[in-house]
């Protein structure tokens, strides 16, 4: 299995495996054992979508401007609540280095839990994740039951590939905070890394019922339906992501291999002829196109798939192609 692309730096983030469609081809006819090949059920990169996420986070929850519970009369913590206020501004914005300065400035005139973590999760949003862990480990310290702290440091864990740290603040988070839809998705991912396909097909759902928008959710859940042999649960996440995202070739890969698995050969080669329409460098696509197109009797197309695969970096199917072409 191959590891997650990271969820912010670039949330997976999808999640990328490469066993999946192996299962998927295991009843395509007597040749199986021989021409199974190990290819994703899915590379989507959602990494951009997840960003995109935690930028609506920061922009419509966490960077809220503070009005203090009671009347402050001391000069000093006055002017280091303006400047807090000016800081959640500027990552509302998304200028988060400015905000750091901000958050900065009034921490050395205050210090409080609430300022730490934010100023964390500027630094988080930077790929700055050690700070980050620096910052909400300090904020946890002051305010032990705060969800975002929590929620802040795992994400930055996960990113720094501190997967047991990150579960158990995402546990830890979720058990606190049960509306933060990129926490489950963020504990599905970790969820999915331990094979525990149950549990992360139930916190995919959580994602998709708090937010049943939320960038490839659906898919994901598909995903692990089709670990656990519900492909008509899968192909019904599919079809739904789908209708939401209909750019998605990924999707329309996965469709098919829970189609191959439905021995639904025709509807598979349609879901892979519009991946690659899609996507006309998607190598996995060609190969998986190739055997279906093997298994309807059509060797020549199967073999210009091959070696369309072939050519995009598939190494395997050059096996395939010595196997069953001239």
């Amino acid at each position: 299995m191959k590891r997650f692309i990271s969820l912010i730096a670039g949330i997976l983030i999808f999640l990328e495996t490469g066993d999946l469609l192996a299962q998927a081809t295991g009843n395509m006819g007597a040749s199986d054992k021989e021409t199974k090949v190990n290819s994703p059920i899915g590379q989507e990169d959602t990494t951009n979508a997840n960003k995109k996420q935690l930028k609506k986070y920061s922009k419509e929850e966490l960077y809220n401007i503070i009005n203090p519970p009671r009347k402050i009369t001391d000069t000093t913590e006055l002017r280091a609540m303006e400047i807090f206020n000016e800081a959640t501004k500027k990552g509302r914005e998304g200028d988060y280095i400015g905000a750091i300065d901000l958050f900065t400035k009034s921490l050395k005139i205050w210090e409080n839990a609430n300022s730490y973590m934010k100023r964390g999760y500027a630094y988080m949003m930077i790929g700055e994740y050690f700070k980050a862990i620096e910052d909400e480990s300090k904020a946890l310290k002051m305010e032990y039951a705060y969800s975002n702290a929590f929620f802040v440091r795992g994400v930055s864990r996960f990113e720094i590939m501190d997967y047991k740290g990150a579960e158990e603040d995402l546990f830890l988070c979720l058990d606190l905070d049960r509306v933060n839809p990129i926490a489950f998705n963020y504990y599905a991912a970790l969820m999915f890394m331990k094979k525990d396909y149950k549990a992360a097909m139930e916190n995919y759902s959580e994602v998709i019922r708090l937010d049943s928008t939320y960038p490839d959710a659906l898919t994901n859940r598909g995903m692990m339906r089709h670990y656990l042999g519900d492909f008509t649960g899968a192909l019904q996440d599919y079809e739904r992501s789908l209708r939401i995202n209909p750019n998605s070739a990924s999707t329309y890969n996965n469709q098919a291999a829970a189609n191959i698995m439905m021995k639904d050969y025709q509807a598979a080669l349609e879901s892979l002829n519009k991946a690659i329409e899609l996507n006309q460098g998607y190598p996995e696509a060609y190969d998986n196109r190739a055997r279906v197109k093997l298994q309807l009797g059509d060797t020549t197309g199967a073999c210009e798939d091959w070696n369309q695969a072939f050519s995009l970096g598939n190494t395997t199917a050059k096996d395939l192609i010595i196997k069953f072409c001239k």
